[in-house]
Parts: C-alpha cells; structure tokens; sequence
C-alpha cells in the first residue's frame, strides 16, 4: 500500500508513516525506480497529503530527514547544519509542495550519484534547491512527453495510432500553426513600433 493511509483503520500513526517511508524504507521499496518517468507512474504519498494528513511541522521534519541522509551520505569537509537543514526543508515544502515521496527518492539518489555535479567541499541549501530546479524542469518534460503519448490513443482510430508518418504529420502541423502565430505577434509587434 503506498498511501498515508491504512486499508483497515485509516490514517497511519506518524511511528508507522516513519517506519513505513524512512529513507532506509524508501531504499528497499523504491529501489527499481531510477528514472524520473518511473517515479510518476508510481503511486506514493505527496508532500501536501503529509501535511494535510499529519501536520506542517511534520512534513518539514520528514523532508529534513532525506537532507540529514544525504549529509551524512556526503564526504564533505564542511555539512549542513541544523538550521540550514530545517530552512532548506521549508523552502523545498514552499516550492515543491506537489511532490511525492517517490520525487524525493529519485532525486536524492540522482544527486548522491553525482548527476547534479560534484560536491567538492561543501553541501549548503542553494545546491539542493538547485537541483530541485533541475529536476523540476526534467520532470515538467517528462510529464508533458508522457501526457502527450498517452494522448494518440485518443487522437486518431486504432489503425491509425502507431502509424509514424501521420504522427509526423501532426508534428509538422503544430510546429506550422506556431510558427504561423509567431509571425502575426511579431508582425503586430512591429506595426506597433511604427505607430509610435
């Protein structure tokens, strides 16, 4: 079950949430969830149902503790300290508030592996909010190529779905409305400019 939520007696006591999504819990239940793409289509809990099922100030911990992980993870001269930690969480709860646990695994894991870059001798808060950034922006795009491959089985009839030429059709299509739609703003734009 991947919900805050108990089939038998509703919501988890927050001791049996922990044990149920601790860091080290997340390791061996996600652990075949590599891509960004796998991470959506799991079902786990949200940040926000955190919150709305527990509290704020418990969801700030929950996401401190994936911070403390990696920096004890880290062979840095100089680690985050407590406060930066609790501010860093804050500021991810602000920001990426939508996320599931299973957005936190993939990142975190990311980031230990060395795909944001190097840490040299140092983890502060901006580096973490970067990635979080990074991965934002990879998510978005995933979601969108994923949403918008879902979307041909409802565009053209069976037959017509895995042909590549009228997939290639409908690209050409968009890209010469856009294109048309660029050049009327940009043409108005310039009269514009004459006007005044």
């Amino acid at each position: 079950m991947n919900s805050i939520e108990d089939i038998n007696s509703g919501l988890l006591p927050a001791s049996g949430f922990l044990e149920r999504y601790s860091v080290a819990a997340c390791m061996k239940m996600y652990g075949n969830v590599c891509t960004i793409e796998q991470s959506l289509k799991t079902q786990s809990p949200s940040l926000v149902s955190i919150k709305t099922g527990y509290s704020k100030e418990f969801m700030l911990a929950y996401i401190s503790g994936w911070i403390i992980n990696l920096n004890e993870f880290l062979n840095v001269l100089r680690k985050m300290t407590e406060m930066q930690i609790e501010e860093t969480a804050w500021l991810i709860a602000q920001e990426y508030y939508f996320y599931t646990i299973t957005d936190l695994y993939v990142l975190f894991s990311k980031a230990k592996k060395g795909d944001y870059g190097q840490f040299y001798d140092c983890i502060d808060g901006t580096k973490i909010l970067g990635w979080f950034s990074t991965y934002d922006m990879e998510r978005c795009n995933t979601a969108f190529n994923l949403s918008e491959q879902d979307s041909w089985k409802y565009r053209f009839p069976e037959q017509e779905r895995l042909s590549p030429a009228i997939r290639q059709q409908f690209k050409n299509d968009q890209v010469r409305y856009l294109q048309e739609q660029f050049e009327k703003t940009a043409n108005k734009f310039n009269i514009n400019n004459d006007l005044s």
